[in-house]
């Protein structure tokens, strides 16, 4: 078994990483001279050694040199990872990861306080496109999600291409207080209601209520059931969407606030989101030709 130097093996390893002295020292608290000095033939305070391991990755064994470089099993690790934050603060973690992703795809290979500056007022969105798929992550303080979308094989509008559905949606959400209907019936804690709810909260006739109802019905946004009493049999109704309602008004906002500055931005995509099959469909043509 071969010995090296900690200094020599954290040398190594900081540039195997793509880290500066400066952002090794960072991260454990000491100064870049310090980090010099151990590459240099001097031997950091023991009680470093852990934070030194884990801001490279790796295991006080591989420090001494007695460890190979394994192959990481990082969902593994990642899982484990998560598991281990409690519940209630979950999320935040797994958001952060998110954020590390935008980072990443733009160079950055090193987690610190560096990479993500925090309370930028016009920096506040990230966003990756490439050729195998696209990026999103809106960083408000109020308004935080992330979108990871890895293209299909035959494109975007494979799966989203145009269809009347999409036509019926848009119709309905045109529609007097439909909107207003979603709203609503997504701040209920309870996911049943009747017509005379939604006529009673909205101010609106009983007509206009059943019109929505049976748009909403339609579009599978509730489902209808009855509720037999004293006074005979009532219809009552079921929402649906859950969440999906809030992902859509995510979309919808990014729509109307079209971010123009980025924490993280890199744009490598050579064609467009949407693929015209037309145009797909007479290259094939064409190349079909040529070989016969």
């Amino acid at each position: 078994m071969s010995f090296v130097s900690i200094g020599t093996a954290v040398k190594d390893l900081r540039k195997e990483k793509g880290m500066t002295q400066e952002q090794l020292a960072d991260m454990v608290g000491v100064s870049p001279q310090a980090v010099s000095k151990w590459e240099s033939g001097g031997y950091p305070d023991p009680a470093l050694l852990p934070d030194i391991a884990d801001a490279l990755g790796v295991t006080i064994d591989r420090l001494y040199g007695r460890e190979q470089p394994f192959e990481r099993d990082m969902m593994n690790e990642l899982a484990a990872y998560l598991c281990d934050i409690e519940q209630e603060e979950r999320l935040d973690a797994a958001f952060e990861i998110c954020r590390v992703i935008c980072a990443s795809f733009c160079g950055a290979n090193v987690y610190n306080k560096y990479l993500f500056p925090e309370g930028i007022a016009n920096y506040q969105h990230s966003q990756v496109t490439t050729d195998q798929g696209y990026a999103q992550a809106s960083l408000k303080k109020d308004g935080r999600f992330f979108v990871l979308a890895p293209e299909p094989e035959n494109g975007y509008n494979s799966y989203l291409k145009y269809d009347e559905k999409y036509v019926k949606l848009f119709e309905f959400l045109a529609m007097p207080n439909a909107l207003k209907a979603m709203y609503f019936l997504q701040m209920q804690s309870r996911s049943f209601f009747n017509s005379g709810a939604l006529k009673t909260e909205l101010n609106i006739s009983e007509k206009e209520a059943d019109e929505l109802i049976e748009k909403m019905l339609e579009l599978n946004f509730i489902w209808r059931s009855d509720l037999r009493g004293l006074f005979g049999k009532e219809d009552i109704y079921g929402y649906r969407l859950s969440c999906n309602f809030v992902t859509f008004m995510y979309a919808a906002s990014l729509m109307l606030n079209i971010p123009n500055n980025f924490v993280y931005n890199m744009e490598s995509r050579s064609k467009p989101l949407f693929i015209d099959e037309k145009s797909i469909k007479k290259e094939e043509e064409n190349d079909t030709d040529k070989k016969g």
